[in-house]
C-alpha cells in the first residue's frame, strides 16, 4: 500500500515537470528581431571588408547632415543607422558574431564546443540534458591530424609562411601562429589595405587626388583600431588622409587653404565638427596655422573684417555675433531703401532734402568688435511727416490754387446776372415808354 502510494506521488510529479517544460518550451524567449545591417549598407551576405568599406564611405557622404540641408533629421537618424551598420560589419569579430548569434552571444562560461553537445542532447521541449558520457572533461587534443599546411614546424618552432615559402610570422606554439594567420585572414582580410612584412604592418591607400595613406605599426590591435579611425574620419569626409603619423586635413576654397594636423584621431574627429558648425554659418572660415580664421574682403580686394581664434568656443561666439549683424544690417538696407524712395517722393513735391535727413536709418557699431549691435529706424516718424507735409500741401493748393478761382468764376457769374437784369430792365423801360407815346397820338 506503501509502495503504490509512493508510485503515484512520482508520477503525479514527473507529469508536473513535463507540463512545466512544454510551458517553458512554447514561452517566447527570443529578442526583438535584430536589423538587417546588409540591407541598410546594401551589400551581400558575402562582401569582403573591403567592399563593406566602400558602401559605408558612399553612403556616409550621401546621408551626412550638412549634404541634406531641409532635411537634417531625417538624415541623421540615416546617418546612425549607417555608422551602426559599418560598426558591426566593419569589425570582423563583432560580424561574426551578427552572423552567428547562436554561436558567439552566449554566456561567458559557454565554450566553443557547447552548442555541439546542446544539440547532441537536447530534446523537443526546449531544455537540455546533462553530458551522460562525460565528453566536455575530456582532455583537448593540442595536435590533431587536421594541421594547417601553411604552418609548418622547424627548430622546435611553428612558421607561418606563404606560396613561395617566405616566413610571414613565427612563435613556439602551433596555435599562436595559427591565431595570427586568423587575424590576418578574417580581421584584416585579403582585400585590406594592410600588408604584413618584416613583424610590421603596413596600411598604405591613394586616394583619388593623389594623397595617400600611409600608417605602420608592429601592434595588432593598433593595427585594427587604426583602420576604424581612418574609415570613420574618410565617411565624413575625403579631404582626410594620415601622413606623417598624423590625421591631416586640407581644403581649399576660394583661395584660402585649410590644413589640420594632429596624432590623436578624438581631436582630429572634434576639430571636424567643430569646422562644420563654422562654415553653416559662413562660407569665409578656414582653418590656418592653428586658429579659426574668418575673412572677409572688400570688392576692391582689399582685407574688410579678420578674425583669428585658437578657440573655438570664442570663435562660435563671434561667429553668431557676426550672424546677428549682418541680420542688422540686412534690416538697415531695407529701411535705407525705403528711406531713399520717400525721400524722392518728398522732394518731387517740393520738399528739402535736408529737412529729410534726420529720418535715415543708422547702425550702431561696437568700437571693440567692429560690428553692429542694433540699428535706428525713423520709419514712424518719417510716414507721420509725410502725411502731415501732404496735407500741408493740400491746403496751400486749395488756398493758393482753387479759391481765387472760384472767387473769379463767382465775379464773373454774378456780372453776368446784372448785366442780364439791367438788360432786361432797360427793354422793360423802353417798352413802356413806346406805349404812352402810342396812347398820346392815339
Amino acid at each position: 500500500m506503501i509502495i503504490s502510494k509512493n508510485k503515484a506521488y512520482y508520477t503525479k510529479s514527473v507529469l508536473l515537470l513535463l507540463i512545466g517544460c512544454l510551458f517553458l518550451s512554447n514561452k517566447p524567449v527570443h529578442s526583438a528581431e535584430k536589423p538587417d545591417y546588409y540591407a541598410i549598407l546594401g551589400v551581400d551576405k558575402n562582401a569582403s571588408p573591403q567592399q563593406i568599406k566602400k558602401a559605408y564611405r558612399k553612403l556616409a557622404r550621401k546621408w551626412h547632415p550638412d549634404k541634406n540641408l531641409g532635411s537634417e533629421k531625417e538624415a541623421e537618424k540615416k546617418f546612425k543607422e549607417i555608422a551602426k551598420a559599418h560598426e558591426i560589419l566593419g569589425n570582423p569579430k563583432k560580424r561574426r558574431a551578427y552572423d552567428h548569434p547562436e554561436i558567439y552571444n552566449q554566456p561567458k562560461n559557454f565554450t566553443n564546443t557547447d552548442h555541439f553537445y546542446n544539440a547532441a542532447y537536447s530534446n523537443d521541449f526546449g531544455f537540455v540534458f546533462e553530458d551522460p558520457f562525460n565528453l566536455k572533461k575530456k582532455p583537448f587534443n593540442p595536435y590533431p591530424s587536421d594541421r594547417d599546411p601553411e604552418i609548418i614546424e622547424k627548430d622546435g618552432r611553428h612558421q607561418y609562411v606563404d606560396k613561395d615559402g617566405n616566413v610571414i610570422y613565427e612563435a613556439r606554439g602551433y596555435y599562436d601562429v595559427k591565431g595570427f594567420k586568423h587575424f590576418l585572414k578574417e580581421i584584416l582580410g585579403d582585400s585590406w589595405s594592410y600588408s604584413y612584412k618584416d613583424k610590421t604592418f603596413t596600411y598604405t591607400e591613394t586616394k583619388e587626388d593623389g594623397r595617400q595613406n600611409h600608417f605602420t605599426t608592429t601592434n595588432r590591435e593598433e593595427a585594427s583600431r587604426f583602420d576604424h579611425q581612418i574609415t570613420a574620419l574618410s565617411g565624413l569626409s575625403d579631404l582626410w588622409y594620415y601622413t606623417d603619423n598624423k590625421f591631416t586635413y586640407t581644403e581649399e576654397r576660394d583661395g584660402r587653404k585649410t590644413f589640420y594636423q594632429d596624432e590623436d584621431y578624438e581631436k582630429a574627429y572634434k576639430f571636424y565638427w567643430n569646422f562644420v558648425s563654422l562654415k553653416s554659418k559662413s562660407h569665409l572660415w578656414y582653418y590656418d596655422n592653428g586658429k579659426f580664421t574668418y575673412l572677409k574682403e572688400a570688392a576692391d580686394g582689399e582685407e574688410e573684417m579678420r578674425y583669428e581664434n585658437k578657440d573655438y568656443k570664442k570663435a562660435l561666439g563671434f561667429a553668431n555675433r557676426l550672424e546677428i549683424a549682418e541680420h542688422i544690417t540686412r534690416m538697415c538696407d531695407r529701411a535705407m531703401d525705403r528711406y531713399r524712395k520717400n525721400l524722392a517722393d518728398y522732394v518731387a513735391d517740393g520738399g528739402k532734402e535736408e529737412d529729410f535727413e534726420r529720418f535715415k536709418p543708422r547702425l550702431i557699431i561696437d568700437p571693440k568688435t567692429n560690428l553692429a549691435t542694433s540699428s535706428q529706424d525713423f520709419f514712424g516718424e518719417m510716414i507721420e511727416f509725410l502725411m502731415n507735409f501732404k496735407i500741408q500741401r493740400e491746403r496751400e493748393h486749395i488756398l493758393y490754387f482753387e479759391l481765387p478761382i472760384a472767387s473769379i468764376v463767382l465775379t464773373l457769374l454774378g456780372v453776368a446776372f446784372l448785366m442780364k437784369r439791367t438788360s432786361k430792365k432797360n427793354t422793360a423801360r423802353a417798352t413802356r415808354a413806346k406805349g404812352k407815346e402810342e396812347a398820346i397820338h392815339s
